[in-house]
């Protein structure tokens, strides 16, 4: 999962978390947790913190939410003493994982350590949450409100547990709006502090809800509901059985096309090895998203790994040897292009067509792929 990135959050967040509510959903109204139960809990939480890098805090938290949601309805002690034991069995994992992240140090190669606490001070719940989360949709905020008072009001102790309190208890806590820049500096890192509203289960709240109210009335109007959920279905949707839902997708991703072609021509020519790529920035993020075995030597990260590592003078040399001859002024001598790319250990590097027109390149350079745009080219 670790090879493409967001492969790793989408399995923690569509199977694991999933699995950690439906677990709670069987054990939360035991009188008596088994050693069973414990043992497989603990086991979830290890394939969490393991799916994905941001699994260091997502999983934590999204058991700290169940434990409490857990405790506050049902307030057994012991069950809730025994639940805190899987916490024992992931936190070696956990301290050694943070050991890794938060004491590497920038090498001779591309940027390893990320600048995310830069800016926390100056975050702001609605522009994290209503705009940059939720893209303006204030309904669905709403809708979520009042789902989570109505489940308050007439869910079951099960479905208070399990769906309601945890999103309460996250509110309190780690989403907080008087929280936000305290948790984005000692715990999540500003650039992601937004996947914390993944764990609102949002949708899951919304459909609890509606799922609640139609039980009330559905031995009586068991088929019309039915009947209302079947035309639902189908005007929202297409139909997928025709020959566009059968036909192969070339950018199945909906990526950019650009970091799609020039990821394909260099693992093309490496055979799916690892490889270091310099291209423009712009493209750089489609490329990260699309493939994990192409190491990038600048990406978003770049400058704040390098200015936080005291390296900015470092910066300011890869910047006026590579960056600003080959995408910003595009004019360059060959030989020192040349003796730039080998000092940052470039493997592959792409060349805008019009920069050739004044600009000679080194025989050590092969291509392997041009269009009318641009050209890649591996560096000898």
């Amino acid at each position: 999962m670790l090879y493409r990135i967001w492969q790793g959050k989408s399995g923690v967040i569509n199977i694991i978390v999933p699995i950690l509510i439906l677990t709670f959903l069987y054990i939360c109204d035991k009188k008596d947790i088994t050693v069973t139960d414990i043992i497989f809990t603990g086991m979830v939480l290890v394939a969490g913190l393991h799916a994905t890098a941001v699994g260091i805090y997502l999983v934590p938290v999204a058991y700290f939410t169940l434990v409490a949601g857990n405790f506050l309805i049902y307030r057994n002690i012991k069950n809730t003493c025994k639940l805190v034991v899987p916490v024992g069995i992931v936190m070696p994992f956990v301290l050694l994982k943070a050991y890794i992240l938060f004491t590497s140090s920038l090498s001779s190669r591309a940027s390893v350590v990320e600048n995310v606490t830069d800016g926390s001070e100056a975050l702001n719940f609605i522009t994290e949450f209503v705009e940059k989360y939720m893209a303006g949709y204030s309904m669905i905020i709403l809708l979520y409100g009042i789902a989570v008072l109505y489940l308050l009001i007439y869910g079951n102790k099960k479905i208070k547990a399990v769906v309601v309190m945890p999103s309460i208890v996250l509110m309190i806590t780690f989403v907080n709006p008087f929280l936000i820049n305290f948790i984005a500096q000692h715990v999540t890192g500003t650039p992601v502090y937004w996947r914390l509203y993944w764990l609102l289960e949002i949708p899951l709240v919304i459909v609890t809800m509606f799922v609640v109210m139609m039980q009330e009335e559905y031995d009586r109007h068991g088929k019309v509901f039915a009947g209302i959920g079947v035309v639902i279905i189908a005007i929202s949707g297409s139909f997928i059985l025709n020959g566009t839902g059968f036909e192969y997708r070339s950018n199945k991703y909906k990526l950019d096309s650009h970091a799609v072609q020039i990821a394909d021509s260099v693992n093309a020519d490496i055979q799916n090895q690892s490889a270091r790529l310099l291209l423009p920035l712009d493209w750089s993020y489609g490329v990260r998203e699309y493939c994990g075995n192409i190491e990038l030597l600048i990406n978003r990260y770049t400058d704040g790994t390098f200015q936080s590592s005291g390296k900015g003078d470092e910066l300011e040399e890869l910047y006026d040897e590579l960056v600003n001859p080959l995408y910003v002024e595009k004019e360059w001598n060959s030989a020192d292009l040349y003796t730039g790319l080998k000092k940052y250990d470039v493997d592959y590097v792409v060349i805008f067509q019009d920069a050739l027109v004044n600009n000679q390149i080194s025989d050590s350079l092969k291509k392997i792929f041009s269009n009318e745009e641009y050209g890649v080219y591996q560096v000898k």
